[in-house]
């Protein structure tokens, strides 16, 4: 009978079988050439092949080799399940080599930190340390899978700038500070802009922070702004401090009522007058509120009687200027104020024995009149004054004649203090 057969049941032995040349081999042979099944118990024909138990793990198959359990092993680098562990060809499960990764299962997998292939310990490789490809302010450990934070202050990899971008408001800049905030991403900063100046897009520039004018008791003083003072009309400027409270440049009191009550006080608008009439007088050089001052027995002080005039000499009367040494009916202006029409010079005249019949004129240009007002004839003097009106006398054909404004009116002599307008009586006359 062929070899490894024994149809017949001739070999009685431990599970044997024909040897192909008339003999039984030995015990056991009959389950040899069967897969996984190398054990063997009865005899002829009735045998029983024990299967070899799989215990060879995942890097084998189980299978006999002459009449024992054995393993079929997997090839190197088969997968046999666990992270970086494949098989070494010799039917164990190991560790994949350093540098090797058969399954592809490192890169990217387990983080941006890590690395391509296996470490040799059953686990992928991290990158070195460095920013790799993790984002601003965030950098790989060399011990880690996942990115982590700069610390906060610092910027090793230079991905921040220290620039101003934007506003808070009017007066504060915003930006960055050159530096990681340790939170993963580039430190903001803030800064308050110069007083005086305003924020535009990250800039400072000159400007307010409150285009609205109010009136302010103190001018470039902080937290003066918009405080409810009198006498600086301005908008509101930053301090320097990140408020918006200073008090600017003084505005245009000639703006608005408003504006020159901030700036005057009341009583300076549209007080009328030769200059600015119609709006704050005083704010402007060459302009001056003036009221009615008068000096004993000229006339009546009246302080609602005002105007604005060009000389701070100069009077008010009916809210019209007269300027210093002018005169208004029969008071003067003098110096502000109105006097009565008293002397304050003379000049002394000595009249000719022939006066009825020749006239005589004292200094100054012009003709003299000779003219009869019934107390005979009377010689009309041109004297040339300069201020005051008045009369005294002296010895016989001497007369001091007072002075009335100066070559514009004269005086009656005769003891009556008056002036008129280019004549002069000249007699000690009390009956004319």
């Amino acid at each position: 009978m062929a070899a490894d057969q024994d149809a017949y049941g001739d070999c009685t032995g431990n599970c044997d079988e024909c040897n192909g040349v008339g003999a039984c081999r030995g015990d056991n042979t009959r389950c040899s050439g069967t897969t996984g099944s190398c054990y063997c118990s009865g005899s002829g024909t009735a045998y029983n092949c024990q299967t070899c138990p799989d215990s060879f793990g995942v890097c084998g198959d189980p299978t006999c080799t002459s009449y024992s359990c054995g393993n079929a092993a997997y090839v190197a680098g088969t997968d046999c399940g666990g992270l970086c562990q494949s098989c070494n060809g010799a039917g164990s499960c190991v560790n994949t080599a350093s540098g090797s990764d058969y399954q592809n299962e490192c890169p990217g997998a387990f983080g941006t930190c890590a690395g391509a292939n296996c470490n040799g310990a059953g686990a992928c490789q991290y990158l070195a340390a460095g920013q790799q490809s993790c984002g601003a302010c965030n950098y790989c450990t060399g011990s880690s899978f996942s990115c982590s934070n700069v610390a906060s202050g610092s910027d090793p990899y230079n991905v921040c700038t220290a620039s101003w971008t934007g506003c808070s408001g009017s007066c504060t800049k915003t930006g960055t500070d050159g530096n990681c905030d340790g939170s993963g991403a580039c430190a903001g900063a803030t800064a308050n802009v110069a007083a005086g100046n305003i924020c535009s897009s990250g800039s400072e520039v000159a400007g307010v922070c409150n285009n609205n004018w109010a009136c302010s008791n103190a001018q470039n003083a902080d937290n003066a702004y918009n405080n409810g003072g009198t006498g600086y009309w301005t908008q509101g400027q930053c301090d320097g401090s990140g408020n918006c409270d200073l008090s600017g440049p003084q505005g245009n009191a000639d703006d608005s009522s408003t504006a020159c009550t901030c700036v005057k006080g009341s009583g300076y608008w549209g007080i009328g007058g030769e200059v600015d009439s119609s709006g704050c007088c005083s704010d402007d050089s060459g302009e001056n509120k003036k009221t009615r001052v008068c000096s004993s027995g000229a006339c009546t002080s009246d302080s609602t009687d005002d105007a604005c005039c060009d000389a701070s000499s100069d009077c008010i009367y009916t809210g019209t200027c007269y300027s210093s040494g002018s005169m208004n009916g029969n008071i003067r202006c003098s110096a502000g104020s109105w006097t009565t029409t008293t002397s304050t010079t003379t000049t002394t005249t000595t009249i000719p024995s022939s006066c009825a019949l020749s006239c005589y004129q004292a200094g100054c240009t012009g003709s003299s009149i000779c003219i009869n007002n019934g107390c005979g004839s009377r010689c009309n003097f041109n004297v040339c004054c300069a201020t005051g009106c008045g009369l005294t006398t002296g010895s016989p054909g001497s007369y001091k004649y007072y002075c009335c404004a100066a070559n514009t009116q004269v005086c009656i002599t005769g003891y009556v203090n008056t002036c008129i307008n280019g004549v002069v009586w000249s007699s000690s006359s009390t009956s004319c």
